[in-house]
């Protein structure tokens, strides 16, 4: 995992002393930090002072500690704390030190069938306790899969997930959420999602991890990109790589369906058939 010192590195802030700073997005920093009173390791997401008189982006931070308060489950990323201060919102998580799907991909290029389906069997943990309170994530993609020191995988960022079902969404409806290279055809063309939404995202990243490839290729300008995502089908596993298992790419390309309706019905059906094509 790359670090390098943050605005806020060295100082210590309610408690906490922020270190070096590990990721960014377009939202926020992520800094590991230090609680003092705990004496242990911790990460700290702060929302971007420029975003502080934005209420939408304010409400995604605070839903996201909701949530995870809601979901609590041994695979979702727990979260310890939560405040404003100042021009910035603050967000303290369990500290993951072994790194992000991402960064085992960009070392390794490509994991075996075997390692994807451990990874799979974590997330699939958290997914149905998610899917079964009508949580849809639609932001799965490998920099939220994080491992710790026993290469556990563990969903985060909730931030972008939206409960179904409620009489005030999370989200403002009509724009599209998510991270371009993950989204589903029905996210990009606001047809109404459910939990085969985050089914096709994993399914890509699924792909990702057995091939080292994105299905769609490279990214290219964002409407030919989404044009792609609503025209291209997922080319099977295997021309990417022949030593992988051939049942795979019927269940990968149904992950990764244009139709919702042609997608495994859950993601414990999706790791059900996964196992078995690959044990």
């Amino acid at each position: 995992m790359t670090t390098h010192k943050g605005k806020l590195s060295g100082q210590v802030i309610r408690g906490y002393r922020l270190l070096d700073k590990v990721a960014s997005g377009g939202f926020s920093v992520i800094y590991r930090g230090f609680q003092l009173k705990e004496q242990r390791d911790v990460a700290v997401k702060v929302m971007l002072p420029k975003f502080i008189a934005d209420d939408e982006t304010v409400r995604r931070f605070e839903q996201e500690a909701q949530l995870v308060q809601e979901l609590r489950h041994a695979h979702i990323v727990p979260i310890y704390d939560m405040w404003h201060a100042q021009d910035r919102v603050f967000i303290v998580m369990k500290w993951m030190s072994g790194g992000t799907l991402r960064d085992k991909l960009e070392g390794q290029t490509m994991l075996s069938p075997e390692a994807t389906l451990a990874i799979l069997e974590d997330v699939t943990q958290a997914l149905t306790v998610a899917h079964a309170k009508n949580v849809i994530h639609r932001d799965i993609k490998p920099p939220n899969i994080l491992f710790d020191n026993e290469t556990n995988a563990y969903l985060s960022d909730f931030g972008l997930a939206k409960k179904l079902n409620t009489v005030k969404p999370i989200t403002t409806q009509g724009i599209t959420i998510g991270t371009i290279r993950y989204l589903s055809p029905e996210q990009i063309m606001d047809t109404g999602i459910s939990p085969r939404s985050d089914i096709y995202a994993l399914g890509i990243t699924l792909f990702e991890c057995l091939t080292g490839k994105h299905p769609l290729g490279e990214f290219e300008a964002e409407l030919k990109w989404l044009a792609k995502v609503i025209r291209d089908e997922t080319p099977p596993v295997t021309s990417f790589n022949p030593a992988l298992p051939p049942a795979l790419n019927d269940i990968l390309i149904r992950a990764t369906a244009k139709k919702s309706e042609a997608r495994q019905a859950s993601v414990e059906a999706l790791l059900d058939e996964f196992r078995a094509a690959v044990l």
